[in-house]
């Protein structure tokens, strides 16, 4: 199997790309929960289906056996097209009333909704720079799905990324990993793009690259 590979400078640009769309979903976050996000560099490689799993597990915010709720989101634009999951952590979930100055008045439910919404602002604030970036165009965007509740990031890994259920070869991973360590609040935000959207952004980062670099 033949993998795209990037020159060492597309793949700085890249990097470059990302660590800005990673900045607006920081700020992103920083307002709506009113606090200072620290940030993880940016972990960015191109992956083969069959090391998806190990790959989530690597350098995560998480421990394997910590349970977990996560979103999945999709999205596309006549360029690209890709999916997302966004994971927190049970602490996360029951700090949050807590975080947002509404200690004791957001239920179960309520906390669920909001975190819904996290995800949802988080994605579009990182996707729709990284679009932008390359391709001067907005993305669209399918509403976030709970695809896991109180089961661990192994469980709900393993259900979600076995190979039998990829239709991809390989994947651009990109994972964002967010913080607020004086708040237990953490997450990461994972994304996934095919063989032919890594294509796509490779030519793209080209057209980006100053021309004297080619010549």
């Amino acid at each position: 199997m033949n993998i795209i590979k990037f020159t060492k400078d597309e793949y700085d640009l890249l990097k470059e790309v990302f660590n800005l769309a990673m900045g607006h979903a920081g700020k992103a976050l920083a307002n709506l929960l009113n606090a200072f996000i620290e940030l993880k560099v940016p972990d960015i490689k191109l992956v083969k289906a069959e090391k998806v799993i190990e790959t989530i597990f690597e350098h995560s915010v998480f421990e394997e056996n910590e349970n977990i709720i996560t979103f999945q989101q999709s999205f596309s634009n006549p360029h690209l097209n890709g999916i997302t999951i966004v994971v927190f952590d049970d602490k996360t979930r029951h700090n949050i009333s807590d975080i947002l100055g509404l200690k004791d008045k957001m239920d179960a439910m309520g906390q669920l909704d909001f975190m819904n919404e996290l995800s949802n602002i988080l994605v579009g604030a990182c996707i729709n720079n990284i679009s932008e970036q390359l391709f001067n165009q907005s993305m669209s965007f399918k509403k976030p799905e709970m695809i896991a509740e109180g089961i661990s990031l192994r469980e709900m890994t393993y259900n979600t990324f076995m190979r039998t259920k990829l239709k991809w070869r390989y994947t651009l991973f990109v994972k964002i990993s967010l913080f607020l360590k004086e708040k237990s609040f953490k997450c990461d935000l994972i994304i996934f793009m095919s063989e032919k959207d890594t294509e796509t952004i490779l030519k793209s980062i080209q057209d980006l690259m100053p021309e004297d670099l080619y010549e």
